[in-house]
């Protein structure tokens, strides 16, 4: 219970922290160092399980978050574009 909160508290503190962050610099390299660590400790939990239910729980989880993944990258690079202007007339 006591890591839970820990993780739910930091995660809020580095959204906050996030949000006011340029995306260049050292910044940058240290979000993906954190992001790697959660990864990390995410995996080592995930080899701790013994019931099968679990197992499958997050292999659906990491479905789910590829999946996430290949819809968003593409918009990234459509961001700045300007949206096609609507037809007019009949």
């Amino acid at each position: 219970m006591t890591a839970a909160l820990a993780a739910l508290v930091g995660l809020y503190h580095g959204y906050l922290n996030g949000s006011g962050m340029s995306p260049a610099g050292v910044a940058l390299l240290g979000l993906v160092g954190a992001v790697f660590v959660v990864v990390g400790l995410a995996a080592t939990f995930a080899v701790q399980l013994r019931a099968e239910w679990g197992r499958i729980a997050v292999r659906v989880a990491g479905s789910w978050i590829a999946a996430s993944g290949r819809v968003a990258v593409p918009r990234l690079g459509r961001a700045g574009e300007a949206e096609p202007p609507e037809p007019t007339g009949p």
